[in-house]
C-alpha cells in the first residue's frame, strides 16, 4: 500500500509504481490519494485503485499522506498480508518481498528492516502483515478512528512538509514505538535484518550520476540482485529512466534464476 498527496514529485509516480509492484513483486497495489475529491485529476479519481482520503483541514497533506500508510491498511480487503512502501521505491525482485513472509505465522506482523533502530525509529519501507493484524496493532477500525490518530500523532510535532525536515520521521518514530510495545506484549511481531532478507537497493543517486543503467546495474537486475530502487522524482530530467529499470526487472523475471549471494 502506498501514499501520496496531490504533489506532483510523488503522486506523478504512480503509474510506474503501479505497474512495478504488479509484474514484479505481483502484489495488487493501492494507493491512498490524500485530497480534496474535487482537485483529484481524472485519471486518478477513475483509478479503481486509488483510495481517496478526504484531508483533516488542519494537518499537512503530506504528514497524513505518511502516517496514513499505517492506519489506513486496517480497512482494506486484502486475502493476504497488506505490504507498506513509499511511492517513490519499486521492487526489483519478487523473492526480497516473498520469501521472508513465507517462513512467518501469517497472523504476525513483520517489518522488513532494523536499520534505523539505533535512532528510536523503523523504515516504513516494508512492513507486511493481514488487515486484522494492522487494526489490531495500530488500534484502528474505521475512517473515524484513522482520522483520530492522525490527530493525535500530530499533537505538539512541528511538521513542516520538507522531505527530511521537522516532524518528517513522525511516521516512522511512531512504528518504533507502537511495533516494540506490540512484540513485548504478544509476542507476534518481527523486525528482521538485511543479511536475513538479502536487502540491496539499487540507489538512485548512481543512476542520476550515470544518466543511463550501468552494465554491472543490468546485471544485477537481471540475476534478481536488488531488492528495490529508489524512484527519480517524477519531475527530474532523467525521470524516464524510472521506466527503463522497470522495464528491465520485468523483463528478468523470465530468465532463469541465477544465484546472488
Amino acid at each position: 500500500m502506498l501514499a501520496a498527496d496531490l504533489n506532483p514529485q510523488y503522486v506523478g509516480l504512480w503509474p510506474v509504481a503501479k505497474r512495478a509492484w504488479v509484474e514484479i513483486a505481483r502484489v495488487e497495489p493501492v494507493l491512498v490519494l490524500v485530497a480534496e475529491r474535487h482537485k483529484v485529476p481524472p485519471a486518478l479519481a477513475t483509478d479503481p485503485t486509488v483510495v481517496v482520503f478526504e484531508p483533516e483541514p488542519s494537518l499537512h497533506t503530506a504528514f497524513q499522506a505518511q502516517c496514513i500508510r499505517l492506519l489506513y491498511p486496517a480497512l482494506l480487503d486484502a486475502p493476504g498480508a497488506v505490504i507498506t512502501s513509499d511511492i517513490d521505491m519499486v521492487p526489483m525482485s519478487p523473492r526480497y518481498f516473498h520469501r521472508p513472509l513465507a517462513r512467518i505465522d501469517g497472523r504476525h506482523f513483520v517489518c522488513y528492516r532494523d536499520d534505523t533502530l539505533p535512532l528510536g525509529e523503523l523504515p516504513i519501507c516494508y512492513n507486511a502483515a493481514l488487515p486484522a493484524t494492522w487494526a489490531s496493532v495500530f488500534g484502528v477500525a474505521d475512517l473515524g478512528g484513522i482520522r483520530a490518530r492522525l490527530r493525535r500523532w500530530a499533537e505538539g510535532v512541528d511538521y513542516d512538509g520538507a522531505r527530511g525536515g521537522a516532524g518528517w520521521t513522525t511516521d516512522q518514530r511512531q512504528l518504533h514505538d507502537i511495533l516494540l510495545d506490540r512484540g513485548r506484549s504478544h509476542r507476534d511481531v518481527w523486525i528482521l535484518d538485511d543479511y536475513y532478507t538479502g536487502y540491496r537497493r539499487l540507489e538512485r543517486a548512481y543512476v542520476e550520476k550515470w544518466k543511463s543503467i550501468s552494465d554491472d546495474a543490468r546485471r544485477g537486475i537481471e540475476s534478481g540482485a536488488f531488492s528495490d530502487f529508489h524512484l527519480l522524482a517524477a519531475d527530474s530530467e532523467h525521470a524516464a529512466l524510472n521506466e527503463r529499470i522497470v522495464e528491465a526487472a520485468i523483463a528478468a523475471q523470465s530468465l532463469p534464476l541465477r544465484r546472488t549471494r
